[in-house]
């Protein structure tokens, strides 16, 4: 997949589902390389503790036997414990990850580093027109649903402030100045400190390759969905959430894309069987229709497994010049050639 040898990934919302087996599809490449560095980030301590436990046992797993002949590991798994919807904490309990990866950018030779904005919620479902005209919560906007302020407020917090932030906090440390006006992206960290634009320029020679070698750009992965390409009934703050990280993402592809240092994927995993779906299929304000597709998709088990979307999604990451810089790529775009280590295509609108 890769031609470097050593790999920083965080991982957001890794306490379970998606984010889970992105943790664990990531440990299964130990002939790939002989060092790994995970950051799993989450609210929950003992659920992050179980994805690292699971980490570890499918990394040892792939190594017994592999190119490696089960020698040391070198895996290194940090559990950071994060309430990602409350704002007022928010830069405060991620300041420890922003310090770790300026050191990373700033080592020679520099590993490649991944983001994995994975973390999310439903947030309110209904009808847009009824839940107004039932007046719950009123003017105050204290009720249920899309009347509240404060319901949707904690969407947004959560599925787009938080994630936006983190993102360009990655690209603050990883991305290069703006060249357009000669200025420099230097500037406030978000932590009290200065920028690190000029960090990652005095480490940027670490990144390049050798002579003759092609560098992986390192990359953000937003995590997304067909609900930011696609209006669903009911889901409207969701799909409003999704179309604006989806953009976000694109728009950072737009200012990197002249140093080919940082790119982004909009990847969506496909209707997962996960806990959250589980929760879809019992809910009472969700389109009657879309409910009803749930239910039948998980009767006829054509949900997606959250270990295979995963698998495609990190093979894409790994695989140099598959997905192109700041696109919108679905689970089901991606084709997979015949055999091990068959060649990744997609063939969007397939």
């Amino acid at each position: 997949f890769c031609d470097t040898m050593s790999l920083h990934a965080t991982i957001t919302g890794a306490s379970r589902g998606f984010g889970r087996a992105l943790a664990v599809e990531l440990s299964k490449c130990p002939a790939t390389f002989d060092e790994l560095h995970l950051v799993l980030v989450a609210r929950q301590a003992d659920q992050l503790a179980a994805t690292e436990a699971l980490v570890r046992e499918a990394r040892a797993k792939a190594m017994v036997g592999g190119a490696s002949d089960g020698a040391d590991l070198r895996l290194t798994v940090d559990c950071l414990t994060v309430d990602l919807a409350n704002l007022e904490t928010l830069a405060e309990q991620t300041a420890p990850l922003w310090s770790q990866l300026r050191e990373v950018a700033s080592r020679s030779p520099k590993p490649r580093s991944l983001f994995f904005n994975n973390a999310g919620s439903v947030g309110p479902l209904g009808y847009v027109a009824d839940d107004l005209g039932s007046g719950a919560g009123g003017a105050g906007g204290t009720g249920g649903g899309l009347s509240s302020l404060l319901a949707m407020q904690a969407s947004i917090n959560l599925n787009v402030t938080s994630a936006l932030w983190l993102s360009s906090q990655f690209t603050h440390i990883f991305g290069a100045p703006r060249t357009d006006t000669g200025g420099a992206a230097a500037g406030d960290d978000g932590n009290g400190g200065g920028g690190t634009a000029e960090v990652v320029d005095a480490a940027a020679g670490a990144g390049e390759a050798e002579e003759g070698e092609q560098a992986m750009a390192d990359c953000i992965v937003n995590v997304s969905s067909l609900a930011a390409v696609q209006a669903f009934p009911s889901w409207g703050v969701y799909c409003s959430g999704k179309a604006a990280r989806d953009m976000f993402h694109t728009t950072i592809h737009k200012e990197q894309e002249h140093a080919k240092r940082l790119t982004t994927l909009n990847y969506a995993p496909g209707p997962l069987d996960t806990e959250m779906q589980a929760e879809l299929r019992t809910s009472e304000t969700i389109d009657r229709s879309t409910r009803e597709y749930f239910i039948e998709s998980k009767n006829n088990g054509s949900l997606v497994k959250t270990e295979d979307s995963a698998r495609v999604c990190v093979a894409l990451v790994l695989s140099d010049g598959v997905f192109e810089s700041g696109a919108h790529v679905d689970f089901f775009d991606v084709k997979e050639g015949n055999g091990e280590g068959g060649a990744l295509t997609i063939e969007q609108g397939a």
